[in-house]
């Protein structure tokens, strides 16, 4: 007839024991140096936007009123 109702049980609760086992093995985003990679990306993304930051007040103090902005204003 074929395996029995316990036997598919076992199987089934074996196999979900060994995708369990495969949760913990470091991944390519995991590991010693993620930390180290997580923090240069948030750099780079503060200096990427503080450079805009500075992009938008060079273009402001040229604009056509000459105002200068935030720059000018200090």
């Amino acid at each position: 007839m074929g395996a029995s109702f316990e036997d598919r049980l076992t199987r089934i609760a074996q196999s979900r024991e060994n995708e369990g086992s495969n949760l913990g093995r470091a991944g390519p985003d995991q590991g010693p140096r993620a930390g180290r990679r997580a923090v240069m990306l948030l750099a780079a993304g503060l200096a990427l936007g503080l450079l805009g930051v500075v992009a938008m007040q060079a273009f402001a103090m040229i604009g056509p009123d000459r105002s200068g902005g935030i720059i000018a204003a200090q």
